[in-house]
C-alpha cells in the first residue's frame, strides 16, 4: 500500500485521537466560564463584600466515568440527631443577650470546667442573662458515654450528637448546633462560636462589641481570612481535587476560633447547609461558602482589635490596663484561667 493509499487511514487516526484527547480534556479541566468568573472574582475580593470568588468549581465532577465522585455529597439531617440536650435551657425567660457555643472535644472535661468557672465568677454573667452550650459528638470508646451522661445530668449544657467526636466531623458538629440553637433558642440576640481553648473576656465583650451592630442584621463579627492560603498536607490538608487550580481561597471566611452572630443568620445559615456540598473544614464550610449563599450577609473583620489566637501575645495583653481582646486562643488550659485572672485585677482596680 502507498503513502498515498494510507493517508485516509491515518487521517481517520489523528481523528480519532482528537477526540478521545477532547473527551479526556472536558472530564479533567473546570468550566472555562467558572474558571475565568472565580480568578476575577478573586483579584477583586475584599472584607466586608459578600460574593468573593466562585466556590462552584470545587463541587465539579472530577471523573464523569466514576460513580463515587460523579455527585457532590451533602449534609445529611440524618447524622444531626441530638442524644444528649437539654430543650428548656432557653425557654424560662423573654430575652436572651448571648448564648455561647463552645466546640469541645469529649476528652477535654477539664477545659470545660475552666470554662464554666470562668462564667460563674465573672460579674457579668450576673448582669446579663446569659447560657453556656458546650458541643461534641459521640466518644470512640463507648465506656466513655457514661462520663458525658453523668456531666449532663451535672450541668445539663450538653449538646451532644450521633456522630464520632472526630476532627474531620467538625461541620457536623457546627450544623448540629445550629439546627438544635434555630429549634430551642429562638429568644436570643447573639449566638458566639467558639473553641474550648478560648478564654471570653465579657466586659470587652458586652462594652466593646455587643451593642455595635442591630441583631436583626446578617453582620457576622469575627477574625476574617482574606485570600487564606490553602494547605494539601497537614492538619488542615485539604485534598487535591477540592479548588485544584486554587493556591488561595477565592472567598472570605472566618477564623473559627470566636464567631459573633445575630440570631437571625443562625436558622439563615443552617437551611443554606442542606444546599451547599459538605466540605469538612468548618470555619470555611460556614463562614465561607454556605454564609454567600445568604442575601446581605457581611463579615466584618474585627481583628485583631477584639479577636487574637496567638496564646503568649494575648496573655501580655491582658496583663496590660486597657486590652481590648474580646476573646482571645490561649493553648492549654493553666492560660485560660491565668488570663482572666488577670483581667479582672484591672477590673477590680
Amino acid at each position: 500500500m502507498t503513502i498515498v493509499q494510507q493517508l485516509p487511514l491515518m487521517f481517520l487516526l489523528c481523528c480519532q485521537t482528537c477526540v478521545l484527547l477532547f473527551l479526556l480534556w472536558r472530564d479533567m479541566a473546570p468550566d472555562v466560564k467558572q474558571w475565568t468568573r472565580a480568578i476575577n472574582d478573586e483579584h477583586t475580593c475584599h472584607c466586608n463584600v459578600t460574593g468573593c470568588g466562585d466556590e462552584t468549581i470545587q463541587h465539579q465532577k472530577i471523573n464523569r466515568k466514576s460513580k463515587r465522585n460523579s455527585l457532590p455529597q451533602y449534609i445529611d439531617e440524618r447524622d444531626l440527631r441530638v442524644i444528649l440536650g437539654d430543650k428548656t435551657v432557653c425557654g424560662d425567660v423573654a430575652l436572651i443577650h448571648a448564648v455561647f457555643v463552645v466546640h469541645s472535644a469529649v476528652g477535654n472535661y477539664p477545659r470545660r470546667e475552666i470554662i464554666r468557672q470562668i462564667f460563674r465568677r465573672d460579674p457579668y454573667y450576673k448582669k446579663y442573662t446569659i447560657r453556656l452550650l458546650f458541643l461534641f459528638g459521640q466518644p470512640h470508646e463507648m465506656k466513655l458515654q457514661d462520663n458525658i451522661t453523668q456531666e449532663f445530668r451535672q450541668y445539663g449544657d450538653i449538646v451532644q450528637g450521633v456522630f464520632l467526636d472526630t476532627y474531620h466531623n467538625l461541620t457536623y458538629k457546627a450544623v448540629m448546633g445550629m439546627k438544635w440553637i434555630s429549634q430551642n433558642c429562638r429568644n436570643v440576640k447573639y449566638i458566639v462560636k467558639m473553641d474550648d481553648d478560648v478564654i471570653v473576656d465579657l466586659h470587652n465583650f458586652f462594652t466593646r462589641l455587643y451593642n455595635t451592630f442591630r441583631s436583626s442584621d446578617h453582620t457576622i463579627i469575627c477574625y476574617a481570612m482574606i485570600r487564606a492560603q490553602i494547605f494539601r498536607k497537614g492538619k488542615w490538608g485539604v485534598e487535591k481535587h477540592h479548588l485544584r487550580y486554587y493556591k488561595r481561597y477565592p472567598f472570605s471566611y472566618c477564623s473559627g476560633f470566636a464567631v459573633v452572630m445575630p440570631a437571625a443568620m443562625i436558622p439563615a445559615l443552617y437551611k443554606a447547609t442542606l444546599t451547599v456540598p459538605f466540605f469538612w473544614i468548618d470555619d470555611i464550610y460556614l463562614f465561607g461558602m454556605v454564609r454567600r449563599m445568604i442575601p446581605k450577609s457581611v463579615l466584618h473583620d474585627s481583628g485583631p482589635m477584639y479577636f487574637d489566637f496567638d496564646g503568649n501575645e494575648n496573655l501580655k495583653c491582658f496583663k496590660r490596663a486597657g486590652c481590648k481582646l474580646a476573646f482571645a486562643s490561649m493553648g492549654y488550659n493553666k492560660m485560660l484561667y491565668r488570663a482572666w485572672k488577670e483581667k479582672q485585677k484591672h477590673l477590680n482596680n
